[in-house]
């Protein structure tokens, strides 16, 4: 088994996408513990504001496995990384990481967003705070201490998983 932690975001029929994601994969992942939802507002493009978790727990899945398992779930669902229109996004789930594991195949890990966005690092933080993250070798805790962008908006909402 190894410990993983993916971070979810949508803008687009958010609390629809949150619910079928996390029904989806949790068969995949034991134990899962998930964020509370923070909304935030967009980074980099237009549109409206996005709601993000993330969630984690332990798979047995291989790295490889549970990269296209997000991905088939992605597209399952209308992700459309080539549009031009990256406005609406029905759901981006990104491996943070995956155990220990430092490589760059088949995706960067640990995730660099972690220590960009407050959206990803203050939920992770939220699950994980005393896990280290294992290039920095700092825990989740201390990275959010440490961050310091005041241009990323981002605060807690009331959300029912019922």
């Amino acid at each position: 088994m190894t410990l993983v932690a993916v971070s979810l975001g949508t803008n687009k029929q958010t609390e629809f996408h949150l619910k079928k994601a996390i029904f989806l994969l949790r068969p995949f992942i034991e134990d899962m513990s998930i964020s509370p939802v923070y909304e935030s507002e967009p980074v980099k493009f237009g549109g409206e504001n996005f709601n993000n978790i993330v969630f984690g727990g332990n798979t047995e899945l291989t790295l490889n496995q549970l990269v296209r398992l997000l991905k088939s779930v992605e597209n399952q669902y209308g992700r459309n990384r080539s549009a031009q229109n990256k406005s609406e996004i029905t759901l981006d789930l990104d491996l943070l990481f995956y155990g220990n594991e430092v490589t760059e195949q088949p995706l960067s890990l640990p995730r660099g967003e972690i220590t960009e966005n407050a959206f990803v690092l203050f939920p992770l933080c939220d699950i994980y705070p005393s896990q280290l993250h294992p290039k920095l070798n700092k825990t989740y805790s201390q990275l959010k201490a440490e961050y310091n962008n005041p241009q990323q908006k981002l605060w807690t909402i009331n959300f029912h998983w019922d």
